[in-house]
């Protein structure tokens, strides 16, 4: 096989003395140079494959699957070697493929995610390309694009805002990084094992949106762009809300604007939660809690949120036993927040909790496993913790089990100290 395709080499070769003076090579020709080409992609020598494809590309007629295969022979080429100047350079050329690849046949959504990737992966920095190929291709593949891609694509749109001079086209960019994130991770949720690629993303917007001195300015701006249809403006209120809360902006002007906004436009049980949020901030804890109520009465309600916000309203008043009950109760994603809550809260009241030294430190212990359940730090908790000399003054057993009266629980007598 090997020896027949070195004897169409060399015909092919004294053929393409001719096709030089030539536009177009002859009907015999081009099959020679096909049956080589074919020939060498078999026998795994990609780049003697490629030079024929191309021979084909620019002396043949069209043919459909030409860039296909060129495709297939340099991305063969970059999995086969570790030098990283030859891969940059076969990423070159697939660049080049997948340019005329879309020039020739149209855009293809797959082929357009390949092409910005490799440019990205090249270091280009025609951001504008790069982000006009991601978007058409994560536009019509959706849960289908690769998790790893979608984080690329908006590691390449916050690119854009650095780069953007200040002024409008800057400020779109810093409204997009909002946009696409909060619809970037509601997509990212849809795709399986994605969460590591969920947590850079968050980590690529904190990286630009660090505070609420970063955040405010650009939903200021953003509050006047609102879309005019009733429902996409309740839509984007809600997400730029939960962006605001979640950077710990709930008492700006912006957020308590959005909240009456959403409140007269959708007097839903989550308007009703934000309002509820708003009135904590301004500590008048009664009418905040007279809102999460009503919150509560809507069959759609988010019970798990709306108690979270409940117990930390209560934490925030002192009302420890209170804010611990209440959550317990809460479950779904708010169930870690909660626990921090509840552990804060059995810290907060261990001195007024016990009748001796040995029980109220005991409380920690407690705090201690509430924490862990919530997946937070432990550590000051466990620094408060009897010792274990403190458990043999006691006369107790270490591991033994110690009754708490505060929280109606049973703790194990660990010492960390």
């Amino acid at each position: 096989m090997k020896t027949f395709k070195f004897i169409l080499a060399a015909v092919a070769s004294s053929l393409t003395i001719g096709v030089s003076a030539q536009e177009m090579a002859s009907e015999k020709e081009c099959q020679e140079y096909k049956m080589i080409a074919s020939d060498s992609k078999m026998m795994k020598e990609f780049q003697e494959a490629a030079n024929y494809y191309w021979k084909i590309e620019k002396n043949c007629p069209e043919d459909d699957k030409i860039y296909t295969n060129l495709r297939y022979c340099y991305e063969s080429l970059i999995n086969e070697t570790s030098d990283e100047a030859k891969k940059t350079a076969y990423r070159d050329t697939l660049i080049t493929v997948y340019a005329k690849q879309e020039e020739k046949y149209g855009k293809d959504p797959n082929w357009s995610l390949w092409h910005a990737y490799y440019m990205t992966a090249n270091r280009s920095t025609d951001f504008k390309k790069i982000d006009e190929l991601f978007t058409y291709a994560i536009d019509n593949l959706k849960e289908k694009t690769g998790a790893s891609f979608i984080s690329t694509y908006y590691y390449n749109i916050m690119m854009l805002y650095n780069t953007a001079p200040v002024g409008a086209q800057k400020d779109a960019y810093a409204k997009r990084i909002i946009d696409e994130y909060i619809s970037l991770q509601k997509l990212l949720k849809q795709i399986e094992g994605s969460e590591r690629v969920q947590e850079y993303v968050t980590s690529i917007f904190d990286g630009v949106a660090k505070s609420c001195d970063d955040v405010t300015p650009v939903i200021a701006k953003v509050i006047t762009m609102l879309p005019q249809e009733k429902d996409a403006k309740i839509e984007a209120i809600k997400n730029y809300m939960s962006i605001l809360d979640r950077k710990g902006c709930s008492s700006s002007k912006e957020y308590i604007a959005m909240s009456d906004s959403l409140l007269l436009l959708d007097p839903s049980a989550s308007a009703w939660t934000a309002k509820g949020i708003t009135l904590v901030e301004k500590k008048k804890y009664t009418e905040a809690m007279d809102a999460f109520r009503k919150a509560l009465t809507f069959e759609d309600a988010d019970k798990d949120e709306i108690n979270y916000r409940i117990a930390h309203m209560q934490f925030a008043q002192g009302q420890h036993k209170a804010a611990h009950n209440t959550a317990l109760t809460v479950g779904g994603e708010w169930r870690s927040r909660a626990l921090g809550i509840a552990a804060s809260s059995v810290a907060a009241s261990a001195n007024s909790c016990g009748d001796t030294t040995f029980d109220r430190k005991a409380n920690y212990w407690y705090a201690v496993e509430l924490a862990e359940r919530a997946g937070i730090s432990s550590a000051s908790y466990k620094a408060n913790c009897p010792t274990a000399q403190d458990i043999f003054n006691e006369n107790k057993e270490r591991g033994g089990s110690f009754f708490l009266n505060c929280w109606n629980v049973n703790v194990k007598m660990n010492p960390f100290n």
